[in-house]
């Protein structure tokens, strides 16, 4: 509970702060909302402080004696958490790919989104409720036949799936995923100072050293040049 309300809290909304593109009214608006709720959830640790902010907030009362902060359903949207680790783990991948670059100066990053039928093949796992064992896995996907043909590709899932012992969040579709990469694109390039091109990895108008073949749902491919 302390570690989510101190510093969890605290780098969520720095993050929330430091994206660019978002209008003036929606951050106010979502700020207030948000620091509604995290006074409240402050108090018991810092009470003095989070009086004196709740009366700066505007409340006659004390914070102390208002409503515990319920979370509210309707707010909670599991497609969008799913767009939101896609982009934040396309960062970290970015990060990790310009340290090796060591000192070289990239300009571009092409990000290479999975084709819609690896989505629909992992969802299949998901609702078939398989356990992280090879054979099985590989056994179930080999049975369809829209699967079946795309054979060293769906090889290529599943031993993914062996190697993160599970499978792992992802945008709902190829079409969500690329949505919200593409939304993104500003956010991400004035992270590293790039243009960030976005490619669907079925027909990629630009793919020199075949980056394309290794994207998968939620696990983009990347190439900087």
């Amino acid at each position: 509970y302390a570690i989510h309300v101190s510093s969890e809290m605290i780098r969520a909304v720095n993050h929330y702060l430091n994206r660019e593109g978002v209008p003036k009214e929606e951050r106010e608006a979502t700020m207030a909302y948000a620091c509604d709720k995290w006074v409240r959830l402050a108090a018991p640790m810092t009470p003095h402080i989070c009086e004196e902010l709740w009366s700066k907030m505007g409340h006659d009362d004390y914070v102390s004696l208002s409503a515990w902060p319920k979370p509210d359903k309707k707010l909670i949207d599991r497609n969008v958490e799913n767009a939101h680790e896609v982009v934040e783990s396309t960062i970290r991948d970015i990060r990790e790919i310009k340290k090796l670059l060591k000192g070289k100066k990239a300009k571009k990053v092409h990000v290479y989104v999975a084709p819609e039928w690896m989505f629909k093949a992992i969802n299949s796992i998901r609702d078939a409720n398989l356990p992280t064992v090879v054979g099985e896995i590989m056994k179930h996907l080999m049975a369809n036949e829209d699967f079946r043909k795309h054979g060293k590709a769906v090889k290529s899932i599943v031993d993914r799936i062996a190697k993160e012992n599970g499978l792992w969040d992802h945008s709902v579709n190829s079409k969500e995923e690329m949505a919200a990469l593409i939304d993104s694109a500003e956010h991400i390039g004035n992270e590293f100072k790039l243009e960030v091109v976005i490619h669907s990895s079925e027909k990629p108008d630009y793919d020199p050293q075949n980056k394309a073949r290794f994207a998968l749902p939620g696990r983009v491919s990347l190439f900087l040049e």
